[in-house]
């Protein structure tokens, strides 16, 4: 499977501490950089690719389904995370 890499998806406003949390968490997050620097969040283990369709396609069916609790994890439920 190909997947892009390269395209640059805004991230602004989108419950993204890597982008939008710059000075304003004391001791988490870095201070806002100068003028005229980008911003590059280099501080945070964050990933700024967008992950492979099937996983947004299995979490939308999963909501569309109006109960929510917990379960018990199978080998399967297992498998798919190590694959």
């Amino acid at each position: 499977m190909k997947y892009d890499f390269t395209s640059l998806i805004n991230r602004h406003n989108m419950d993204a501490i890597a982008v939008d949390s710059w000075g304003e968490i004391p001791g988490m997050a870095p201070n806002a950089p100068d003028e005229g620097f980008d911003r590059i969040p280099m501080w945070v283990a964050d990933m700024n690719f967008a992950t492979v369709p099937t996983v947004q396609e299995h979490i939308i069916q999963r909501a569309q389904h109006p109960m929510f609790g917990y379960f018990n994890p199978s080998d399967e439920y297992f498998g798919r995370i190590i694959e």
